[in-house]
């Protein structure tokens, strides 16, 4: 029975450390994000940029939205198109610390202590996610000062920001993934910028996927930025239910696996690059 409790306590013991050093890693990498107010404010501008002059030049569209059953304009068309793309470039960034703590000898540093190695991986993904979910809250406040309404209302604007942390953590994860591989920066950057713009194009971000070629609306039904912004559109403008057609529970858990199986392979890659690194 005591070998049974000490067994136990020890199990316990060890999840709470897990825990414990997966928050300080990810308050960590929040700190660092809070402390770069020009990095906070670049991230918010190119939205902005989109919101408030994308949204109304292409305001004439209308009625071509409205054809595909969308009733409202384009600007709270794309409002969740805004906030995936917020989440997407957040998240396929966030990697670039993994660089930049191998090159100036955090890593170094942290390998020689104790801390679990998942729990590194884990806590840089959950940094970004909680980032992310701040940059969606921002951008739906832009949106909301330029006239867009959250038909859902206030339980709508928490599933747009949970939404946002789920989508935020799959793509940290592949950021990580590649932050881990790529020797240089320069092929991490080469990578993230050739997955970045195909990625929110070949999506419905900025128009319905009813209106695109056939083989783009069939390759963005593969993209998991899709399945995100139908969710987030539902929230937004819940009328309107034409994106990836598989309802609201599909899509959500189409991002969810997303995330889960993104996280669980970063864990893995990590580790074991870091393994062969010692």
């Amino acid at each position: 029975m005591d070998r049974e409790a000490d067994i136990g306590a020890f199990q316990e013991g060890t999840s709470l450390s897990f825990i414990n050093e997966t928050y300080w890693i990810a308050w960590r990498e929040l700190k660092r994000y809070l402390r770069s107010r020009i990095g906070m404010i670049s991230r918010l501008l190119q939205p902005v940029v989109w919101l408030g002059f994308v949204g109304n030049i292409f305001s004439d569209t209308r009625p071509l939205l409205q054809s595909v059953g969308f009733p409202s304009g384009y600007l709270d068309y794309m409002t969740p198109g805004a906030i995936a793309m917020v989440v997407l470039f957040t998240g396929i960034f966030g990697g670039m610390t993994t660089l930049w703590d191998r090159r100036f000898g955090y890593f170094q540093k942290i390998l020689a202590t104790p801390v679990s190695r998942y729990a590194i991986a884990l806590g840089k993904v959950l940094a970004i996610s909680v980032i992310a979910g701040i940059q969606a809250f921002c951008i739906l406040g832009i949106a909301f000062l330029l006239g867009v309404q959250i038909g859902t209302g206030v339980l709508g604007v928490v599933g747009i920001i949970i939404v946002a942390m789920i989508l935020g953590c799959g793509f940290a994860a592949v950021s990580i993934i590649i932050g881990t591989k790529a020797a240089t920066q320069e092929a991490f950057w080469g990578i993230i910028n050739f997955m970045g713009l195909p990625l929110l194009f070949m999506s419905s971000a900025l128009f319905p996927l009813t209106l695109m070629p056939n083989w783009l609306a069939s390759l963005a039904k593969y993209n998991p930025l899709t399945y995100a912004i139908d969710a987030i559109r539902f929230f937004v403008t819940p009328s309107f239910r034409v994106a990836s057609g598989v309802g609201l529970q599909i899509d959500i858990l189409t991002v969810l696996a997303f995330a889960l199986v993104a996280v669980i392979a970063s864990a893995y890659v990590f580790t074991r690059e870091v393994q062969r690194s010692i």
